[in-house]
């Protein structure tokens, strides 16, 4: 999501990258960086760390930045901006209506091969080969191109050939083809909405399918998925729930109110009243049975409890504590329908084995009662 850093020593200067990360939405309004609570003197820090740790091997040190701009050097570079199409990637004043550069892919497949341009190459004329070509050297083919050269191989070259040959315009009726709208961006209001925008929360996390794919799991019903205390802790200080994931939610600094704020309104929002309506009064013989389900399941193989398991899944030992029982219910029942593609198997429990199953994992963290499947306790008779 972010941009590439190996080289950011060799790119940025070193007022800029303070001035940057210490309010990141004065100086670029549109970025998906969050802002931390940094204090002066950490922001140098990481600011040195950046500049002096990432770049090339032998950098030149900093120049000093130019008091004066040649009006002609500045004409000349809004020129080469335009000229290799860099507004269709990079936002800049002014060029927010030059629109695309490059035409449409669609029917590429189906154009003359005699009407398009091959320059000096003597090759048989082809849309594939005009294709091929085009890819490898766009400035080779006779009027200077706006595509850049993206340095293909060969062989890349060739794989993206067949792919764009068949692309033909008659492979499906235009009233075939539908489209679906894309949702409405969710604009949180009042306080929470001060808070998410400030920590751009939606740079990573989906709300009614609006915002980021970095996290799995959209905050749609997290009010009924995650109990509050355990979300006011985690957002103060989060930690890996699932130790295999390399994502992490980063530490914010944030203060003790607006975790609250955020809890109290994901409590109150954003909530699945099925879920809710879960009834979690269960009975020991339900946590023993669902205890004896654990193992039978082979639960432990991806999940640990107490420092018993393994490491595919995420830690279950706080399961009480973290999440609430009607979410694990319907998460056990069905989860490729919370979470499409998940490695979690569907065992097709009865209401009555994933309610046991339910009743133990609840009782995880909540009490110290519960004892991991696999441990020298729960070996004994």
């Amino acid at each position: 999501m972010g941009p590439e850093l190996t080289r950011i020593g060799d790119k940025v200067r070193r007022d800029w990258l303070f001035s940057f990360l210490k309010d990141p939405h004065r100086e670029q309004p549109d970025t998906a960086m969050l802002q931390y609570r940094l204090r002066d003197d950490q922001i140098r820090d990481l600011t040195a760390f950046l500049l002096d740790e990432y770049k090339s091997p032998g950098g030149e040190a900093e120049t000093v930045p130019a008091s004066y701009q040649e009006p002609r050097a500045v004409a000349e570079g809004r020129t080469l901006f335009v000229r290799h199409g860099c507004y269709a990637c990079h936002w800049l004043a002014g060029f927010s209506e030059t629109g695309k550069i490059g035409p449409s892919l669609a029917g590429v497949a189906d154009r003359d091969p005699d009407q398009l341009p091959y320059g000096a190459n003597v090759v048989r004329r082809t849309t594939d080969n005009y294709i091929f070509l085009k890819l490898l050297l766009p400035d080779a083919l006779g009027a200077p191109s706006l595509m850049p050269t993206l340095g293909f191989t060969p062989a890349q070259a060739a794989t993206i050939t067949v792919a764009l040959a068949g692309l033909h315009r008659t492979d499906l009726p235009a009233s075939r083809v539908v489209k679906r709208a894309p949702p409405p961006p969710y604009r949180a209001q009042g306080l929470f909405g001060e808070i998410v925008t400030r920590y751009r929360c939606l740079s990573c996390h989906r709300i009614g399918g609006s915002g980021g794919d970095l996290s799995t799991v959209p905050l749609d019903r997290i009010g009924s998925q995650l109990q509050r205390d355990y979300l006011v802790a985690y957002l103060l200080n989060p930690g890996a729930v699932r130790v295999s994931v390399e994502a992490r939610m980063p530490v914010f600094h944030m203060l003790p109110g607006e975790a609250k704020t955020i809890a109290d309104y994901a409590g109150a929002v954003f909530l699945d009243d099925e879920l809710d309506r879960y009834d979690a009064r269960f009975t020991p013989a339900e946590v023993r049975r669902g205890q004896q389900l654990y193992g039978q399941l082979g639960c432990v193989g991806c999940h640990q409890v107490n420092t018993v398991g393994g490491y595919v899944g995420p830690d279950l030992s706080n399961t009480g504590r973290r999440l609430r029982p009607g979410w694990t219910a319907a998460w056990l029942v069905a989860p490729q329908g919370f979470k499409p593609g998940t490695l979690q198997p569907d065992y097709g429990l009865s209401a009555t084995d994933a309610r046991a199953l339910t009743a133990y994992l609840s009782s995880l963290g909540a009490g110290g009662a519960a004892v991991p499947v696999g441990s020298a306790r729960s070996a004994q008779p």
